[in-house]
């Protein structure tokens, strides 16, 4: 008899700045492969409000990256999880082909004023009521391209990791799930359905929404020539992208009922799960800006608070002590400015009464919110408390989003994101501030992972979440 192939189960996370891949066997829970590459999609403008992205250039890495997450590897191919980015949307015509460029998360149309001398955003406000949306949202986009600029070859909308679900199961109509219709602005949680009402209300029709479907929902089998070529097995059922916000936390968390997540990149986020909305009646403020509820797997609930102060803020602060360097002293070169950083954070076990509150982006619910520092003395004004102080601060604005009486309820407390796992200083001082050791998931693209996992139990492949997190391992 021949040697057995060893089975997989693919995870792919469709990220704003880059895709990555892991390859899991569904028995041992071994990682058997991952690849993870930059797309370098996002396409020079003369609007700089506007951010675009080219999706044949993240079709490139796409399909480059498969065939290399298989080179070498003698294995069958069981099932494939879909992962990416939210609130973004891509247009696209009757035959299921892009008819625009995918537009970010990051966009700001919706801030722009128009001839009304409104912001498209109070206009469509004044139009269809208070909700808590922002520029980047998909339904801001959708407005845009129907109402002020209208794009008449659009016959549906879905977001970049839902079209690629689409694309590889042949499919011309996208279907979307809970998760990823949420983050468009105009689906409601309770009824699991879109605000038809406020859509109407905004002049916007029916037809261009996504029928919507469960997380843990198979979208089809692979019917991609090119990519069953490369995988020599038809029949590998592909389930709906959920959003990255849902995979990384089922890619981090070993029980997903008792883990409070802190997720810090650009931006930084705190994510738990809750039952039922009940849980959360008179214990959270959820003004769904800084804190929202989102659809979660098992009819389950994520409760995420996102901040704009993560590694931007640091980024900006590497800025200011580069700047001082060149301007006072002549010192050009700033290679290791971020280790310099980390090692005077490192001198300090308190601010000393310097508190810095980092909103140097403002803040989801107040946009025009800005940072400031207090306690200011001449004995505490020094760089390495500065630095402290405001990593102490990244920490605290996380916390005032979660109760008390919530973190004392959850078991354990789990970082994730390149922020966190490259400022050991950072970790500390998050464990000082929530008084919790943090544990560091072993594997570091935690969208994929939990796209691969959410994949598996969608087919039946791994038969539930409890028996999917084995895979993950803590540092």
């Amino acid at each position: 008899m021949g040697n057995r192939l060893r089975k997989g189960i693919l995870g792919i996370d469709f990220g704003t700045s880059k895709i990555a891949m892991v390859l899991i066997d569904p028995e041992t829970k071994e990682v058997l492969n991952s690849y993870s590459q930059k797309t370098n999609a996002y396409i020079h403008l003369n609007d700089q409000h506007k951010r675009e992205q080219d999706i044949g250039k993240i079709y490139d890495v796409f399909f480059t990256g498969i065939a290399e997450i298989v080179e070498n590897v003698e294995l069958e191919i069981l099932s494939i999880g879909l992962t990416g980015q939210m609130h973004g949307i891509v247009g696209l015509d009757a035959e299921g082909n892009p008819a625009t460029n995918c537009v970010t998360w990051q966009d700001e149309r919706g801030d722009l004023y128009i001839p009304s001398c409104k912001t498209l955003l109070e206009e469509m406000e004044e139009k269809g009521g208070e909700k808590p949306i922002a520029s980047g949202y998909g339904i801001v986009t959708l407005y845009d391209w129907i109402v002020k600029n209208p794009v008449q070859t659009i016959e549906k909308i879905c977001t970049p990791p839902d079209y690629f679900g689409m694309y590889l199961t042949g499919n011309k109509y996208p279907i979307m799930d809970y998760s990823m219709a949420h983050s468009i602005g105009v689906f409601d949680i309770e009824s699991v359905s879109w605000d038809f009402g406020y859509i109407s209300n905004l002049g916007i029709g029916k037809r261009y929404f996504p029928y919507v479907v469960p997380l843990t929902t198979v979208l089809g089998v692979l019917k991609d020539e090119n990519l069953l070529s490369l995988l020599r097995k038809k029949d590998i059922p592909v389930s709906v992208s959920i959003g990255d916000n849902q995979a990384s936390f089922i890619g981090s968390v070993k029980e997903y009922l008792d883990a409070i997540l802190i997720n810090i990149g650009t931006g930084s986020q705190i994510s738990f799960v809750i039952k039922n909305l009940d849980e959360i009646k008179g214990v959270l403020d959820i003004n769904r800006y800084d804190v929202d509820v989102r659809p979660f797997v098992n009819n389950t609930y994520l409760v995420s608070g996102s901040a704009l102060s993560g590694g931007c803020v640091y980024d900006t602060l590497k800025g200011f002590f580069t700047e001082a360097g060149k301007g006072l002293f002549g010192v050009t070169n700033s290679n290791n400015i971020w280790n310099n950083m980390e090692k005077l954070a490192s001198r300090e076990e308190n601010t000393g009464g310097l508190t810095v509150y980092p909103l140097f982006a403002g803040k989801r619910s107040d946009p025009g919110a800005r940072g400031r520092i207090e306690g200011l003395s001449d004995t505490n004004f020094t760089p390495s408390k500065l630095i402290y102080g405001t990593l102490e601060g990244m920490a605290e604005i996380l916390k005032d989003m979660v109760n008390d009486k919530i973190i004392k309820e959850k078991s354990y407390l789990v970082g994730s994101g390149n922020g966190l796992r490259k400022n050991s200083v950072l970790r500390r001082v998050i464990s000082k501030v929530f008084q919790e050791e943090i544990r560091v998931p072993l594997f570091e693209e935690e969208a994929a992972l939990g796209a691969a996992l959410n994949g598996a139990v969608a087919c039946g492949i791994i038969k539930s979440f409890a028996e999917a997190c084995k895979v993950i391992k803590y540092i």
